[in-house]
């Protein structure tokens, strides 16, 4: 692999000789690759003897075969499980969400990390994910429906502009900034030819830019991971150096992560930006090197070589009040503006009713419900959420959901999509389907691994089915693919046209050499 000299330079300088030779060994080596567990469904006997190597700072996750091509397996489809760098589950470790809390993901393509938060969450909470480039934001929305999630709030947003919606709301938020990759370079090396200082400083620069809305969006007491797939110091220490210095009341606190090695400290990274131009160029001009605040070496960060991954780092942000803001009573002052939208928004959810069209919609939806899903899950629907009527498609949206304070545009899904009619009909989504169980279901078409009518399924065919008509859920020994419709002896196919592919059962072959290539945006790793 040849690296830039301007790279090497960099890394030699930030780390030291000794650290670049172990690095350039281990680039020779193929990429790490692991899975994350889905709570929400069954673990499959197939896929158990696969995962003997734990990842240690992340849980439910698993080392894995690089040679298997993992995307390809009909458990996949149904969302058994993640494929994610290993690394890469870092930061959603360190940001330690709990049940019920309010969270962001701000910059949340392609859903690895926001499906890790919503594991965590449960039902609980609430959870926007937004991601600001429309078409990998459709992937995350894919993947938030292929793991059968609930509770999220999907948004295409401008970070400044998500935050004039959500001013001092939420608990934590998770920036996993836009980088110049250097943790990719092993799984991508045409990454490599892209790499340049300049790069380096027009990322710190909308880095920093996007730290300062997630700022704003932070409820005080709160915090705020920040996160990148890259190792240089101008991306990460500089960037985060600058944003402590412009806000008093943040503080970097210790990650406690497991297998990582500390970000470089104040009197490091001094004597790098002599030696370093672009660093000393994002460094701010005056820094306290005893300001306990501003300890970098509180961060981690993930080398290739001595973690089993392909690099991250990660820091762990505190927003407290300040002495003047304690004096203030201020964490428990919201500021004007968010009080106003806020007080207006719970105005209108005590005036909330269904318009008339909805409430057609609901009740064709209660009709279908009651030939196909059980009481218990209906009646969870209708007693937990709210349902709205957004252009064609019924939501079940969580109450705190949806007494959250929504942005008026960008709004890709909220909550549970259930169904949209079609002449008079009720057309299930793929999304209910996928977020159901068995338990949830009158009819379910039950077919064990292996069986061809799984791959015939999920190529858009139809297949022999000998239960009752009407819609049915089809699954993998309890692992939900999509729904069917059963007419006479045959389910017609309602897996969606988009995701209809050629799949393997991939976890019957014996692990060989070749080198894997999925073909599967929704398995990108980061």
């Amino acid at each position: 692999m040849n690296f830039p000299k301007a790279f090497e330079e960099m890394f030699r300088t930030s780390f030291g000789d000794r650290a670049w030779e172990s690095y350039q060994q281990s680039s020779t080596q193929p990429p790490v690759r692991a899975l994350r567990l889905n709570p929400k469904r069954p673990v499959h006997k197939r896929l158990l003897p696969k995962l003997s190597q734990p990842v240690p700072w992340a849980k439910t996750a698993y080392y894995i075969d690089h040679t298997l091509k993992w995307g390809s397996d009909p458990l996949h489809a149904g969302g058994e499980y993640y494929l994610q760098e290993p690394s890469a589950m870092a930061p959603v470790t360190a940001l330690q969400p709990q049940k019920g809390e309010c969270i962001l993901d701000l910059c949340a393509a392609p859903g690895s990390k926001t499906t890790q938060i919503a594991a965590v969450l449960e039902d609980s909470g609430v959870l926007v994910a937004n991601e600001i480039h429309r078409e990998r934001c459709l992937t995350l929305a894919e993947n938030t429906e292929r793991m059968g999630l609930s509770q999220v709030c999907v948004t295409n947003l401008e970070p400044r502009t998500l935050a004039d919606s959500y001013r001092e709301f939420f608990d934590a938020i998770l920036v996993d900034a836009p980088c110049s990759g250097e943790g990719m370079f092993r799984k991508d090396p045409e990454a490599i030819t892209q790499w340049n200082e300049e790069l380096l400083l027009q990322n710190a620069d909308r880095q920093l830019d996007i730290l300062e809305s997630a700022y704003h969006m932070t409820k005080t007491p709160g915090r705020i991971v920040y996160s990148t797939c890259t190792f240089n110091p101008v991306e990460n220490e500089g960037v985060l150096l600058r944003f402590l210095t412009l806000h008093p009341d943040l503080q970097i606190v210790s990650t406690k992560l497991l297998h990582a090695q500390p970000g470089l400290s104040l009197d490091s990274l001094h004597t790098i930006a002599t030696r370093y131009a672009p660093l000393a160029k994002i460094l701010p001009e005056t820094l306290q090197i005893d300001d306990l605040r501003l300890d970098t070496s509180r961060a981690a960060r993930y080398f290739p070589d001595s973690s089993q991954s392909e690099g991250h780092f990660i820091a762990l942000i505190e927003k407290r009040a300040t002495l003047q803001q304690q004096s203030a009573n201020f964490p428990n002052r919201p500021s004007a503006k968010f009080s106003k939208d806020h007080t207006k928004h719970r105005t209108k959810r005590k005036q909330f009713e269904h318009t008339a069209q909805e409430k057609v919609v609901i009740r064709l939806f209660e009709q279908f419900a009651q030939d196909t899903l059980e009481e218990h899950f209906i009646s969870k629907q209708l007693e937990t959420h709210r349902l709205r009527l957004q252009g064609e498609i019924l939501y079940a949206i969580p109450q705190k959901l949806a007494e959250a304070p929504p942005p008026s545009r960008g709004v890709l899904r909220i909550g549970l999509p259930l169904c949209s009619v079609r002449s008079g009909h009720i057309v299930p989504t793929h999304a209910l389907a996928l977020a159901l169980t068995t338990q949830d279901v009158r009819r379910e078409c039950r077919l064990p691994y292996g069986d061809a009518r799984i791959l015939a399924y999920l190529a858009g065919e139809t297949i022999p089915c000998t239960l009752h008509d009407g819609f049915a859920l089809v699954t993998i020994d309890g692992v939900p693919l999509g729904f069917g419709k059963t007419v006479q002896g045959t389910l017609k196919n309602h897996y969606p046209k988009g995701l209809r592919r050629k799949y393997d059962f991939v976890l019957s072959k014996t692990p060989h050499s070749t080198s894997e290539t999925d073909g599967d945006p929704t398995t990108a790793t980061t």
